[in-house]
C-alpha cells in the first residue's frame, strides 16, 4: 500500500472529502478522519475510516490520551493510525480543500526541480508559483514585501522528500492578507516544476496538501499548547531543523487541491496569529541556536531537546512536554528510536 490518507473534522462530510474516499476506496489505499467532540454523531462517509472520540480511547496509543479534546492537533491519532499499517506514505489534508487527480498520485522519488539561487534566509515560495501579491502563513512579515527572487537552478531532490503542495482558490494566508490585500479573488497557482528548498533557507508549511515519507513520523508532531493557527506553521519550523541530518529534503509543488474554506473569523484569525507575527524569526533563532545530534539514532531524543528550547523560550507551556512523551512513547512503539 502506497499512500494513506489522513483529514480531522469538526463538520459532516464535505464534498472534498467525500471525493477523497470515493477515490481512495477505488485505489485501494486507507483514508483516516478524525473526530473531536464537536463533530456530528452520526458522521459516515464512504471509504473513510471514521475515528469518533470514542474510538479514539480505545486505541492503544498514549497519545491519544495525552491529547486535550477540540485541539486541531488530534489529527495525530490519525497520523498513528496511518503508520499503523502498511504504508508507505501519508498524505494530510483539511476537510475544505476539494482534491484534483493529482493528489492521489504517488509522490516521485527522486524528483527534479528548480533549486532557488536566493541567499534570503526564508523565501516566499507563493512567489515562485504566481505573480500576485501573496504570502504563505508563517511567512515573517518583514519579508512580504522584500524584491521577490525566483531564480533557480536546475537540480534533484533524492532520499526521503517531504511534499508539501499549495492550494488553489483561496490558499493557506494570514489574517493580515486576507484583512489588507486590495484583491482577495480566487488565485490560482502555475502548475509550475517543484521548487527544492535547500539547507539553510526557511519556509513556512502546512498540513493542508502535505506528503510525510513513514520514516519521517516523528516530524510529523502538532504541539497542542499553541494556537490553532499556529500548530503547523511551529511544526513546519522543527521539522526543517532536523530533517537535513535525516538526510530529508523538503519539496514544494504546483497545486493539488482547491480550497473552499471554512468561515472563519479574521480577527479572531488575527488574534491567534500574533504570536507568529512577532515571533516567527525568534522560533528560528532558538532552533539555531540549539545543537542537534542528528540522525535517526537521536532523532526523538533532539525532537524533545528542540521542544525543552523552545518552551524555555515560551512559545510552549510546560503542559506540551507531557504531550510530547506520549508522541515518543509511541513512536518507540511503532520502531523510532536507537534501536529502530
Amino acid at each position: 500500500m502506497t499512500l494513506a490518507f489522513v483529514v480531522t473534522t469538526i463538520q459532516p462530510p464535505s464534498s472534498g472529502v467525500k471525493a477523497i474516499g470515493l477515490e481512495a476506496q477505488r485505489l485501494g489505499y486507507r483514508f483516516f478522519v478524525v473526530g473531536d467532540l464537536r463533530s456530528p454523531e452520526a458522521w459516515h462517509c464512504r471509504g473513510a475510516e471514521y475515528l469518533s472520540p470514542f474510538d479514539q480511547g480505545r486505541t492503544p496509543f498514549k497519545t491519544t490520551r495525552a491529547l486535550p479534546f477540540n485541539t486541531y492537533s488530534r489529527k495525530l491519532i490519525g497520523y498513528l493510525q496511518a503508520a499503523s499499517t502498511p504504508v508507505r506514505w501519508i498524505r494530510e489534508t483539511d476537510d475544505d480543500n476539494a482534491p484534483y487527480g493529482s493528489f492521489f498520485d504517488p509522490a516521485p522519488q527522486p524528483l527534479h526541480g528548480r533549486i532557488p539561487l536566493a541567499q534570503s534566509h526564508f523565501i516566499n515560495i507563493y512567489k515562485c508559483f504566481t505573480e500576485r501579491h501573496i504570502w504563505p502563513r508563517g511567512l515573517p512579515l518583514n519579508y512580504v514585501n522584500q524584491e521577490a527572487d525566483c531564480s533557480t537552478s536546475s537540480g534533484l531532490a533524492s532520499g526521503l522528500i517531504v511534499l508539501q503542495s499549495v492550494a488553489d482558490g483561496d490558499p493557506d494566508v494570514d489574517a493580515v492578507y486576507r484583512l489588507t490585500a486590495p484583491d482577495t479573488s480566487d488565485v490560482m497557482f502555475e502548475n509550475a516544476e517543484p521548487l527544492i528548498i535547500p539547507k539553510g533557507i526557511w519556509t513556512p508549511f502546512n498540513s493542508q496538501a502535505t506528503t510525510w515519507p513513514r520514516e519521517l513520523l516523528p516530524l510529523m508532531y502538532l504541539p497542542s499548547t499553541c494556537s490553532f493557527r499556529m500548530t503547523d506553521i511551529w511544526r513546519s519550523y522543527v521539522a526543517q531543523r532536523l530533517m537535513p541530518g535525516l538526510g530529508a529534503t523538503l519539496v514544494i509543488t504546483g497545486p493539488t487541491v482547491y480550497q473552499d474554506r471554512n468561515e472563519h473569523d479574521l480577527m479572531r484569525d488575527f488574534r491567534d496569529e500574533i504570536e507568529g507575527y512577532v515571533g516567527y524569526e525568534r522560533f528560528v533563532d532558538v532552533l539555531e541556536a540549539t545543537p542537534v545530534v542528528g540522525g535517526f539514532d537521536a532523532l526523538l531524543a533532539d525532537l524533545r531537546g528542540l521542544y525543552e528550547a523552545l518552551i524555555d523560550a515560551e512559545f510552549f507551556t510546560s503542559d506540551e512536554m507531557p504531550i510530547l512523551d506520549a508522541w515518543i512513547a509511541d513512536m518507540e512503539t511503532l520502531g523510532f528510536g536507537p534501536t529502530a
